[in-house]
């Protein structure tokens, strides 16, 4: 009769006890230590959820878009694998979704090589020679209208090309904001968000959800 005590199936369960027993020994250990929190916990009042506000788009941002979705729907995937494919996509969408918001945010990820029509890159990487996008102008009318009403404001944005050129917008029309993201430094970070909860006049963040989560 054949042992089977070496057989790479039996191996493999092997090892995934001794690691199921590993993490259970560690869940011990840190038990004592271990604080959940819950939202309830921490007295958060009702959140309040605003209807999205719609803008249009500028001419010139328009233009980008229509072009960055024609390239979108016009590329043939079926020659590239499964996988590529996917990458593909992503990369296409991502930029649709910089082309609504920013469009001069998509100039570091292209080549002119790339474009068959030459102005057409030199609109994307030039945009704001043309025109402020506008949902800037929205956003920062909002802004203005809550901080006159002595309220705080945080801003979510995915984009650190985005948080970077609204703020400097801001800045524009009289509005000071910090930025909290992958490169704020730890000790900024505690005081900047120190200053929001306690400082009148700083209440504006521009802030990444990666990078504060």
């Amino acid at each position: 009769r054949k042992k089977h005590g070496n057989h790479p199936r039996n191996r493999n369960i092997q090892k995934s006890k001794k690691k199921i027993n590993s993490i259970n020994k560690l869940m011990y250990n840190i038990d004592p230590y271990y604080i959940r929190i819950t939202k309830k916990s921490l007295n958060l009042p009702e959140p309040i959820f605003n209807a999205p506000i719609s803008v249009d788009m500028g001419s010139y941002q328009r233009s980008i878009y229509n072009f960055i979705e024609q390239d979108f729907l016009n590329t043939d995937y079926d020659k590239f694998d499964e996988e590529l494919q996917l990458e593909l996509k992503k990369a296409k969408l991502i930029r649709l979704m910089q082309a609504l918001t920013n469009p001069l945010a998509i100039c570091k990820s292209i080549r002119k090589e790339e474009f068959n029509n030459s102005q057409m890159y030199d609109l994307i990487c030039n945009y704001e020679d043309y025109e402020i996008p506008i949902k800037y102008k929205e956003a920062g009318q909002l802004i203005n209208s809550l901080i006159n009403e002595n309220g705080k404001v945080i801003v979510w944005t995915q984009f650190v090309h985005n948080m970077i050129g609204f703020k400097k917008y801001l800045k524009k029309i009289n509005i000071k904001a910090e930025l909290l993201y992958g490169e704020t430094k730890n000790s900024d970070r505690e005081t900047i968000i120190n200053e929001f909860h306690n400082n009148f006049n700083k209440n504006v963040i521009i802030a990444n959800p990666a990078a504060v989560a």
